[in-house]
C-alpha cells in the first residue's frame, strides 16, 4: 500500500521546487540589478566629488573593527548586568 505514495511525494517535491524557483528567481534578478545600479551610482558620485574620499571618511575605522568593538561592548554589558543581578 505504501508503494503507491511515491508518485504523490515526487510530484509534490517537484512542484514545491518549481514554485520556489518561480518566486525566488525574480527576487534574485531584482537584487542583482539593484546592486549593479548601486555600484554605478557610487562611482558616479565619486566622480562628481572628485574621485577621492572626503578626509573625514578616511578617519573612520573599517566596518569589521566597529562590529567587533560593538560585540565586545555588548558582552561586557551583558556580564555587568548578570553580575549585578546576583
Amino acid at each position: 500500500m505504501a508503494g503507491g505514495y511515491w508518485h504523490v511525494i515526487l510530484i509534490t517535491f517537484v512542484g514545491f521546487a518549481a514554485l520556489a524557483a518561480a518566486l525566488l528567481v525574480p527576487v534574485w534578478r531584482f537584487l542583482t540589478r539593484e546592486e549593479e545600479q548601486a555600484e554605478g551610482f557610487t562611482s558616479a558620485v565619486g566622480d562628481a566629488v572628485g574621485g577621492s574620499n572626503p578626509a573625514w571618511l578616511n578617519d573612520l575605522p573599517p566596518a569589521e573593527e566597529v562590529s567587533s568593538a560593538r560585540a565586545v561592548a555588548g558582552q561586557e554589558e551583558g556580564t555587568a548586568t548578570t553580575s549585578s543581578q546576583k
